[in-house]
């Protein structure tokens, strides 16, 4: 696996070769891979836009900007350079798959769906191709084709443990945690250091109500990633449906201290302040996680039909201004 160094002595003497010969398109193409790689897009980007400037009948070349663009967020213009790459080289499956990952970013999984079908159809034996398409087609919600893809692209590649996690991830959103689990366990086979997984493995856990091994599995992947914000928010979660509420507010707070721009951490922390009877704490990050964005109406309602059934289940009595804060209309 590179690291930041490996990127770092790469653009270095990728800028070298340029100074020798500053009119090569490939070099200026090879720095902003480097550059994209050490998640420097601004940089690709440039270096893109020059190489396009030397040699503008270069399919790769749009390609590459169109990858840097789909990671800085741009999707549009993503969108916009495979666009070009294609009408270059309408031969090249990776092209198409490559616009299909950014209109998968941009939500738009049908036009995914699409252009992954025309991936599979240039290269079938790409398993690669195969899971892009099962990871659409997964948030499009139509989990059984998701699973068959991800079995073909397994079938293919059997030693890839990212086929076997997104199968994983199938399964876990279809309800069927025992298959989710034992996909987590091959690809854990395959790559025991992936802290993702772990995580996965965790959720389908707390699926089946078996909170111990989700906080066990959680509790690894901490140690693998342990400046990742959202394992310490997923194990507060678990915390909270065992009834562990002043486990879970720790895990929140650390998650909130790691990234304090990710409206959900307030949300799930203020409904556990709830539980605590700590109306004004609960008040205060209800409305962090409102002004942020959070549907924090819906997000209450997935645990409770009402006010009401809240109360009564506690025992207590919600102040008006937060069941105002919670109250479908």
């Amino acid at each position: 696996m590179k690291t930041e160094k490996d990127f770092e002595a790469a653009i270095e003497d990728y800028s070298r070769a340029i100074d020798l010969a500053p009119e090569n398109a490939d070099v200026y193409s090879n720095r902003g891979v480097a550059y994209g790689s050490a998640g420097d897009f601004e940089a690709a980007i440039e270096d893109f836009n020059k190489a396009i400037d030397l040699d503008s009948e270069n399919a790769g070349f749009y390609s590459n900007r169109g990858l840097a663009y789909d990671d800085a967020g741009d999707f549009e213009a993503a969108i916009e350079d495979f666009n070009k790459a294609i009408d270059l080289d309408s031969e090249n499956a990776g092209f198409y798959s490559n616009r299909g990952l950014a209109y998968r970013s941009a939500g738009d999984f049908e036009a995914a769906i699409e252009d992954f079908n025309k991936a599979v159809d240039l290269a079938p034996e790409d398993a690669s191709f195969y899971s892009n398409r099962g990871l659409a087609y997964d948030d499009a919600g139509d989990f059984e084709a998701a699973i068959e893809d991800f079995s073909k692209a397994i079938d293919l590649a059997p030693e890839n443990a990212w086929f076997y996690s997104n199968r994983g991830l199938a399964y876990r959103s279809a309800g069927d945690f025992e298959a989710a689990i034992e996909d987590f366990n091959k690809s854990i086979d395959l790559d025991s250091e992936n802290a993702g997984v772990y995580s996965n493995r965790g959720s389908a856990y707390a699926g089946k109500k078996d909170f111990e091994a989700a906080i066990e599995d959680f509790n690894k992947a901490i140690d693998l990633a342990p400046e990742d914000a959202r394992f310490y928010n997923d194990r507060g979660v678990v915390y909270r449906s065992a009834g562990d509420f002043e486990a879970a507010i720790e895990n929140f707070n650390k998650a909130i201290d790691l990234d304090s721009e990710y409206a959900r951490f307030y949300c799930n922390r203020g409904e556990v302040w709830l539980h605590l009877k700590k109306w004004q704490k609960a008040k205060a990050d209800l409305t962090t996680a409102k002004k942020m964005g959070v549907d924090i109406i819906e997000s209450f309602h997935n645990d409770y039909e009402s006010i009401e059934e809240f109360e009564a289940k506690l025992g207590v009595q919600v102040p008006k201004d937060i069941a105002a804060l919670l109250r479908r209309a």
